[in-house]
């Protein structure tokens, strides 16, 4: 419920405020009244258990037809920020800024930061070293193209996704088919139909995620991920990601190959979460999101770096002068490492009998639980199946990898 203070307080939107969104609320509503849109009916934020409904002063949906209405409804109330708080809102968190002319992203070019295939062409237009890569909505033209190439490896995608959903890594002709028939026709987690699948030159190399905020056109780089995934049934599963030293080569290559897609599509102001390949030829693009890192945990990234993207964000829109005395890169305090919980058995999830277990681990620092309390798990398969994830903290990397080995065995016989 409103109160008098918040009435006071500058108004900010954000749209589907869950996943990385549920973090953009907590961070901000301390400094703003904050509005939330669904970008479509389909997203049903109340059913999402992240969704914080109480850091919210008042509730629309979007809907086409009702266009008008609602961009006078929101123009009235003088928001100074719209932020998308998931993969699905960036392209109506451009339209609506853009309308009520706000800091944001063209919806010029929105396509270059949700398509694969044309991010990746403008990247490729803008000199930088990517994947080769071909779309199509017939499953038997990708599996010639796939021929063509000659590649041992390939893999197969939706066009407009995210959460690792339907990528399918193939090594036959025969897969590539299979996947993109699984692929095109279907309904995304996006709330979009795949209207084709894309196929690319799988890159061979360590997986890094470079975390970003651009504020009219200035940058900064608030965390760099090495990332470390184990092979399952076809499909490539987070296992951890640690955190770089920005001053180490690598991730001083990644974090320059990185500034120069950003540029290439066109992020202007918005949060950035850019996942590339380090490949013996040099970093490669896999995808940016034009938004915040759903991954991420701000206690533990400020106690490692002494700031995050979603501190940054926050001071964009209310303290741009603390914005503005920020180091462009930032500096590496601690050892720190996501675990990405993996589930194996269709069982009932207990975030009690997770916590407990983790408390025991000398690192142990926080964690986020993804699925709700008592919900059947099923065997992880992406980022959507992932019931949880948490981070361990430590001036030794040793300390960290035994606590990390400690969990893998205790999660054989519990998840």
């Amino acid at each position: 419920m409103e109160n008098s203070n918040q009435q006071q307080l500058p108004l900010v939107i954000i749209i589907n405020a869950i996943s990385a969104g549920a973090l953009l609320a907590e961070e901000l509503y301390r400094s703003f009244q904050l509005i939330h849109i669904e970008s479509s009916a389909s997203v049903k934020a109340n059913n999402n258990p992240r969704f914080q409904r109480d850091k919210f002063s008042q509730f629309f949906i979007w809907y086409d037809d009702y266009e008008e209405a609602i961009v006078d409804e929101l123009r009235a109330m003088g928001p100074v920020a719209i932020i998308p708080g998931n993969e699905a809102a960036v392209a109506l968190s451009d339209q609506l800024a853009s309308r009520l002319s706000l800091p944001g992203n063209s919806p010029r070019t929105t396509h270059l930061r949700r398509d694969k295939y044309a991010m990746n062409h403008a990247a490729s237009q803008h000199g930088l070293l990517t994947a080769a890569q071909h779309i199509s909505n017939h499953p038997s033209e990708l599996k010639r193209w796939y021929v063509h190439q000659g590649f041992i490896r390939a893999v197969v995608k939706p066009l407009d996704s995210a959460g690792s959903e339907d990528v399918y890594i193939c090594e036959t002709a025969e897969q590539v088919a299979q996947a993109a028939q699984r692929i095109t026709g279907k309904n995304n987690r996006m709330h979009v139909r795949n209207h084709a699948a894309l196929v690319q030159q799988f890159i061979e190399g360590p997986e890094y995620v470079v975390n970003t905020v651009s504020y009219e056109g200035q940058r900064w780089t608030t965390d760099i991920w090495k990332v470390h995934k184990r092979f399952r049934q076809g499909r490539n599963l987070y296992d951890y990601d640690d955190l770089c030293d920005p001053q180490h080569p690598d991730a001083t290559a990644c974090l320059n190959y990185t500034l120069q897609v950003l540029s290439a599509i066109e992020i202007v102001t918005s949060a950035g979460h850019t996942v590339l390949i380090l490949s013996p030829d040099g970093p490669q693009l896999l995808e940016t999101g034009a938004r915040a890192s759903g991954a991420a945990n701000p206690p533990a990234i400020r106690l490692a770096t002494g700031a995050d993207q979603l501190m940054l964000m926050r001071y964009a829109y209310a303290e741009p002068e603390k914005l503005a005395s920020i180091q462009p890169v930032y500096s590496f305090r601690k050892h720190l490492r996501c675990v990405h919980a993996i589930a194996s058995f269709n069982r009932p999830f207990s975030h009690r009998k997770l916590q407990a277990f983790l408390s025991q681990l000398e690192t142990f620092f926080s964690a986020v639980m993804k699925t709700t309390e008592g919900a059947v798990l099923k065997p992880t398969e992406d980022v959507e199946s992932c019931p949880a994830a948490f981070f361990l903290a430590s001036d030794h990397a040793q300390q960290i990898e035994r606590d990390y080995q400690l969990y893998r065995q205790w999660e054989m016989d519990n998840l």
